[in-house]
């Protein structure tokens, strides 16, 4: 059944809400990941508001196929027009195992969350086109870090957060998301290239032009593992 459900607790985040998480899951296993979030944020008491699509995309989305990722930049968009400044996306994949205090503080005071990917460089996953849109060569993009955009905030409160929504969505419009996933010769080349990985790429290199700080990989996201470290507030894992 599609759901789309802006869910509040509290009596005084009735009043005016501005947190706000959001995820779209659509296909296949994605609407069961999208009910896991759910039920776990709940569980967790997790106070602001939730904006969930299950089995549907967010207004004006194109699908997947068209524009990957794509519903990504929609759903900020329609959290945005609903009058959320702190809004965090969570992929399909993700639970939340303890209340995200962390993501929310560090939210409000950075006024981003990005999260870090390893040792994962743009160089690695961003086809020709992406790199001629930005302006780059393979060679400079070796040096520019590749986030994890599963998880990633904005506070639309905040300057810069705004500029890189801007630059997101102008990424996107202009068809830098679009490539395929692993290497083809037609999108890329060189001993490094491995495929493209549209939204996540783009975000990677707007926040490294715009200065933005990354939050440490494996400390408060971790892909599930039965001794994850107390700070986790959300484990990773595909159902």
């Amino acid at each position: 059944v599609p759901l789309h459900l802006p869910i509040r607790f509290g009596q005084e985040h009735r009043q005016m809400s501005k947190e706000c998480i959001i995820n779209v899951g659509h296909g296949g296993w994605y609407p069961k990941g999208t009910e896991r979030l759910r039920r776990s944020l709940i569980h967790h008491g997790y106070p602001g508001e939730l904006m969930l699509w299950s089995g549907l995309m967010p207004p004006g989305s194109p699908s997947h196929k068209d524009v990957p990722y794509g519903m990504k930049v929609h759903a900020f968009e329609a959290a945005f027009a609903a009058g959320h400044t702190r809004v965090l996306w969570l992929d399909c994949s993700v639970w939340c195992v303890k209340y995200p205090e962390h993501h929310m503080r560090s939210l409000a005071g950075d006024g981003h969350y990005l999260l870090g990917n390893g040792d994962w460089r743009c160089d690695q996953w961003c086809n020709d086109h992406a790199l001629a849109y930005f302006g780059l060569t393979r060679a400079e993009a070796a040096s520019i870090p590749l986030i994890s955009s599963g998880v990633l905030g904005l506070d639309m409160a905040n300057e810069r957060s705004r500029e890189f929504f801007a630059q997101w969505k102008n990424a996107m419009l202009a068809g830098a998301f679009k490539g395929a996933w692993t290497a083809v010769p037609e999108e890329g080349s060189g001993d490094r290239y491995r495929g493209h990985r549209h939204d996540q790429t783009c975000a990677s290199i707007i926040a490294h032009r715009l200065g933005m700080v990354l939050q440490p990989t494996e400390v408060y996201d971790v892909y599930y593992r039965p001794d994850m470290p107390m700070e986790v507030e959300f484990a990773i894992q595909g159902m």
